[in-house]
């Protein structure tokens, strides 16, 4: 390969040979991550065409990415859950939530501390990335992804609703139609997370 590509991207042609490019529409920035890590998304299984059958043939196919729903500083920690997932599957958690603890829910550390684990007191910041992470989940369809961190902003929005209030109401930074669907989301979790605070 001569082509660069950003930090965050995992090449190993050693142990793979079949990669998805994620290619930024604004920046034309470029994210090549191994397929058995990128299907996890299902726009990836959606979009690209199939793989040759020659496995051992390097292999690149483009998914565009557009610059205005997702977040580039935030796309590496999606592919660093793309690797993950793929070798440690996020187990499904479990209706109705039954615990304020992000640790009891998923019962793995990777996955507890990339949403920041079990606190309640998140900065701004942290709150504004799990929204930039919910964007792109929804954007490449990686279901597990989604539920994780709206159970997460849930879980916040039933032990501090002020900060979730900063974040979703006066962040400007964002559109006024993603600010209304990531409230919506944490509105929806909100209900799924309706327990006692004894819990």
């Amino acid at each position: 390969m001569q082509e660069s590509y950003e930090v965050g991207s995992i090449i190993d042609q050693e142990k793979f040979k079949k990669y998805v490019v994620f290619v930024f529409s604004g920046s034309g920035k470029k994210y090549i991550v191994p397929y058995e890590y990128a299907k996890i998304s299902n726009i990836v299984n959606a979009v690209i065409s199939d793989f040759s059958e020659d496995i051992n043939e390097y292999e690149e196919q483009i998914l565009p990415v557009s610059s205005d729903t997702v977040n580039e500083s935030s796309f590496s920690r999606v592919i660093d859950y793309m690797r993950e997932y793929s070798f440690n599957p996020m187990r499904t958690i479990p209706k109705p939530i039954n615990s304020f603890k992000i640790s009891e829910l998923v019962l793995n550390e990777f996955y507890t501390n990339f949403v920041y684990g079990d606190s309640f007191e998140l900065t701004k910041e942290q709150v504004i990335e799990l929204r930039h992470l919910i964007l792109t989940s929804n954007f490449l369809d990686i279901a597990p992804l989604t539920q994780l961190c709206i159970v997460k902003l849930g879980i916040l929005t039933q032990k501090n609703q002020k900060l979730l209030y900063d974040v979703f109401m006066t962040t400007n930074s964002e559109s006024n139609t993603e600010s209304s669907s990531s409230a919506s989301n944490s509105a929806n979790a909100s209900e799924d997370v309706d327990m006692e605070d004894g819990v």
